[in-house]
């Protein structure tokens, strides 16, 4: 948290620590937005977020900030490095905000930034307007351009959605810390019955093709029908042989109904580090998955297996339990194991069980190994243990209590862009309209827009020895009109 000089609160930043061990896996491209108003504040909430590998959005932390200045921006991307074990995003997406962009600057200088497609194409027609006419050819190059690459559906308004019905601007902190974690709690729910669902089914095969198979083996079902998708359509392409120059192939690939000026070059070369194979369309430098051209020709070449470059961990079913290689585990001299490292150990034991599924050997070996070293720590454990009780010593735990002699009070109420007044949410049950209001009727006098509780013109009298009782008989009568 950080606070001003009389301890009024200003910004504040959190995250669990599934968050950032699934930052740890999911860290290549990542969106910050800051126009989503969840609080009586009004401090806009600005949540990091990224894509899973099962293509649905998953938070890695959260904040509430004061204002949009830099200075306030810097502070929470320092804050967020520190958090996520001091490495940076490999790119991350945001709107056009200056002072944003200079944050980004300054404290991720390696980090690819980019502007999100839904802010380009409000500022086009806010500043492109007289270009749009029907004699102008701007609209058709523009659209040309913006999708020559196939770009997946994801931008920064998917998760600010999601908040919707959990929040508003009339909820308080405290209230926003349970419904945040209500969400979060749905969120990662939904997360782990995609994760169930991939281990529990087998997807239903079209080929007897070890690529394909290969994929459903590995991929987690939400990106396994993607790429079932391109390996359908690649039974459909033809190609077309450009030239060869030594291991390097060139080929024109496309499929059969459409015209050849809309085929793609593909360039297939083999040598001594494997097989390397490019495309036009870009979709696995953009998605992650290989296009239906790229297996084509894979196809052609009679691969027995998808080269291991082109299997993206971030889209496999292990993913959870992969922790990147770029964090530095166990330089220090703690002898106490950190979360990091826990989950380094687990990412492994998941590539053994994985090596042990289709090797029986293996297992009867590896079973016997891990059953000596098990016995091996708890003799260790038993014999600290008769040390202990002989010398008479008492295990003691030490609990620390840290205390802050400063009190936190309410932020101020601050003016920020916030979030576009088009977008929707749900009404809280403060927020009640005029034509609502109208609806009520009271009881005593059968006037619009009160309860008998308010009216003017009750002329029952009340005594201070039963006020108890009439207060507890007007609510009773409030609720029933509810």
């Amino acid at each position: 948290m950080e606070m001003d000089d009389i301890g009024n609160l200003r910004s504040m930043f959190w995250a669990d620590s599934r968050a950032r061990n699934a930052y740890l896996t999911f860290a290549d491209v990542i969106v910050f937005d800051v126009t989503y108003k969840t609080n009586r504040f009004l401090m806009p909430f600005a949540p990091f977020t990224g894509v899973n590998h099962h293509r649905q959005s998953t938070l890695f932390g959260c904040a509430l900030l004061v204002d949009e200045k830099e200075d306030t921006f810097t502070w929470l991307f320092q804050q967020w490095l520190k958090c996520m074990f001091g490495v940076a995003p490999g790119c991350i997406i945001t709107d056009m905000d200056v002072a944003m962009r200079n944050a980004i600057r300054n404290v991720f200088p390696k980090t690819r930034h980019r502007f999100c497609s839904w802010h380009i194409h409000r500022h086009l027609i806010e500043h492109c307007a007289g270009m749009r006419d029907s004699e102008s050819d701007f609209c058709k190059d523009y659209n040309r351009w913006f999708y020559k690459r196939e770009i997946p559906d994801f931008h920064v308004e998917s998760i600010n959605s999601f908040f919707d019905g959990y929040v508003n601007q009339s909820t308080t902190l405290p209230e926003f810390v349970k419904q945040y974690a209500k969400a979060l709690a749905n969120r990662r729910k939904k997360e782990s019955e995609e994760d169930f669902r991939t281990k529990s089914s087998n997807a239903v095969l079209i080929s007897r093709n070890k690529l394909e198979a290969q994929g459903e083996k590995c991929y987690t079902r939400t990106m396994f029908n993607i790429f079932q998708s391109e390996f359908k359509d690649s039974n459909d392409c033809w190609y077309d042989l450009l030239g060869e120059n030594g291991n390097v192939t060139e080929y024109s690939v496309g499929l059969s109904d459409e015209e050849p000026w809309k085929w793609c070059k593909v360039v297939y070369e083999e040598s001594d580090e494997g097989v390397k194979a490019t495309c036009a369309c870009a979709k696995f430098e953009t998605v992650g998955i290989l296009c239906k051209h790229i297996i084509r020709i894979m196809s052609l070449k009679r691969l027995s297996c998808i080269p291991e470059r082109y299997i993206l961990n971030r889209w496999t079913i292990g993913a959870r339990f992969h922790v990147d290689g770029r964090v530095a585990i166990g330089e220090d001299d703690n002898d106490e194991v950190t979360p990091v490292e826990k989950w380094y150990i687990l990412s492994k034991c998941q590539r053994v069980v994985e090596v042990l599924e289709s090797r029986k050997t293996v297992y009867k070996k590896m079973d016997e190994t891990l059953d000596a070293w098990l016995e091996e720590c708890e003799q260790e454990k038993r014999e600290k243990q008769n040390a202990l009780s002989s010398s008479g010593s008492k295990v003691q735990s030490n609990f620390i209590t840290e205390s802050l002699d400063i009190s936190i009070r309410d932020p101020l109420v601050v003016k920020t862009k916030g979030r576009p007044k088009a977008a929707s949410r749900f009404k809280s049950p403060l927020e009640v309209s005029q034509s609502e209001l109208k609806k009520r009727t009271c009881k005593k006098c059968g006037g619009k827009g009160h309860y008998s509780t308010t009216c003017n013109k009750k002329k029952k009298m009340t005594t201070p020895n039963f006020e108890g009782e009439e207060g507890d008989q007007q609510h009773e009568e409030e609720r029933m009109e509810d």
